[in-house]
């Protein structure tokens, strides 16, 4: 009975592994579903061509979770609209803390609520 020598050589397909990644799967994800070890998927997953066949994947994945969102947001889906906001524009929501709002004379306004009739306050 012969031995060899060195690792056992472990067939990964990069077409398998662009369209798991095309799916969003993590390299965990993909080193189980060859039945390698993830030391295995990142060293193949490290070299050139295998590489850009990860990143090619990665991009289609992106690309339609970013069409989802779009098409959420044209649906009127209000907080995937805030949260693209937030994403993309770099916009934020304003905490004002310690404001103190203050009546026409600038002393600090009285909670409560004025009913103004015909331009002048109700008694």
């Amino acid at each position: 009975m012969s031995k060899t020598k060195g690792a056992a050589t472990h067939k990964i397909p990069m077409d398998e592994v662009e369209k798991l990644a095309s799916i969003g799967a993590t390299q965990p994800e993909m080193a189980a579903w060859f039945g390698v070890s993830l030391s295995t998927i990142e060293k193949r997953l490290a070299q050139e061509p295998n590489h850009a066949a990860l990143e090619k994947g990665m991009a289609k994945f992106k690309l339609s979770v970013r069409r989802k969102q779009a098409q959420l947001l044209e649906e009127g889906n209000v907080t995937m609209a805030i949260w693209l906001g937030k994403q993309v524009l770099g916009q934020r929501d304003q905490t004002l803390l310690g404001h103190q709002m203050l009546d026409e004379k600038g002393q600090p306004a009285k909670a409560g609520i004025t009913i103004i009739i015909d331009g002048a306050p109700a008694d």
